[in-house]
């Protein structure tokens, strides 16, 4: 590379087998998640092609920091609240203040964060496994609970009705069957 910007000396390393270089190196533009100096990044890395030989003469990468930018970005495309995580460490959350979330990718879990919130993770795409970055969707979990609870309480009303239609009937029956018992013991007693 010709220069990184985040270093305060040259990097002299060989980059060349790093996805996006070594994609731009066969004259394949890359882009993807990369996980560098304790951030999360967006990379997009294209070739540098010589106009005249048409062979590639060096890449150029540019990276966008995935932080709480990118995360209000998101909210306004998705409609909740979201964090970009790194194992549990958030990188950028549009909750401010969140530094840490235990949010599980196989069934929702609920995150204390300036109040109650279900909590959902996935992998981030592209990104390299190893590196554990992810994002979080964060619901309100009073909004998230609200059909559940009105189908309890619904559940609830019916399965009152329901015992109390059940006792009626039953007294009904009750008493259709010792009306007649009783006439028949009154006519054996006279």
């Amino acid at each position: 590379p010709l220069g990184e910007s985040d270093t305060s000396a040259p990097d002299r390393s060989s980059r060349a087998g790093e996805a996006g270089i070594a994609s731009a190196l066969r004259n394949t533009p890359w882009f993807g998640i990369v996980f560098s100096l304790n951030r999360a990044f967006l990379a997009a890395t294209v070739p540098i092609v010589d106009p005249v030989n048409r062979s590639v003469q060096g890449t150029i990468t540019a990276y966008v920091d995935i932080d709480s930018g990118v995360a209000a970005e998101m909210k306004r495309a998705v409609g909740s609240d979201v964090a970009f995580v790194q194992r549990e460490r958030v990188l950028g959350s549009t909750i401010t203040g969140l530094k840490q979330i235990h949010a599980r990718s196989d069934v929702p879990s609920v995150v204390r964060a300036h109040g109650l919130f279900l909590a959902l993770y996935a992998p981030l795409p592209t990104s390299d496994p190893t590196d554990s970055l992810g994002f979080v969707t964060l619901v309100p979990y009073a909004g998230a609970m609200a059909t559940a609870n009105r189908i309890g309480t619904l559940l609830a009303v019916v399965s009152a009705a329901t015992l109390l239609t059940a006792l009626f009937a039953g007294t009904l029956v009750a008493r259709g069957i010792t009306g007649p018992l009783a006439g028949v013991i009154g006519a054996a007693r006279e």
